[in-house]
């Protein structure tokens, strides 16, 4: 049973939050992801509505702007993990991939690590058409965490490795 909240915050975000996804400006657009990602487990009267926001915030992954990227990111993390039905998502696995591919080449963040492992978690063996080249991601984004010079790494280094190492 829902509630009126639910209903009011569902029918905020599909008028007023989900537009702004193609808003002209990158700022806008970077913060309705990040919004996407916040509200990702709500519950929708209409299940397609979550299709629409899957593919507005793929879209946010070959935005030009990188905070619009990154937020994207970190947004399909999010809602792959509070997906109602993964069917949504499974159907977009291979752009989704694809896209997280790029940004590590071009960003190299962290961040995009975290959606990698979201992915492996929840689609295990869906995921083994990709799994070369997500093997081949994972060992460049972790080589990047090894420190060049001997001596005590960074805690980013030693973060950014502990990540790699448990995907």
């Amino acid at each position: 049973l829902r509630d009126k909240s639910t209903t009011f915050v569902e029918q905020l975000f599909l008028t007023h939050i989900l537009p702004e996804l193609g808003s002209d400006l990158g700022f806008v657009r970077a913060r309705a992801a990040w919004v996407a990602g916040q509200l990702a487990n709500l519950q929708f009267a209409d299940p397609q509505q979550y299709a629409t926001v899957v593919e507005g915030v793929l879209k946010c992954l070959d935005d030009p702007d990188t905070p619009v990227q990154m937020e994207g990111a970190r947004a399909i993390s999010q809602l792959i993990l509070s997906a109602p039905s993964l069917n949504f998502v499974r159907q977009a696995i291979p752009i989704v991939l694809d896209r997280l591919f790029k940004l590590v080449n071009e960003l190299g963040a962290d961040q995009i690590l975290e959606t990698f492992d979201v992915i492996i978690d929840r689609f295990g063996m869906e995921i083994a058409p990709w799994a070369e080249g997500l093997t081949k991601q994972l060992v460049k984004a972790c080589d990047e965490f090894v420190p060049e010079k001997v001596g005590e790494p960074s805690d980013e280094a030693n973060g950014g490795w502990s990540r790699c190492c448990m995907l």
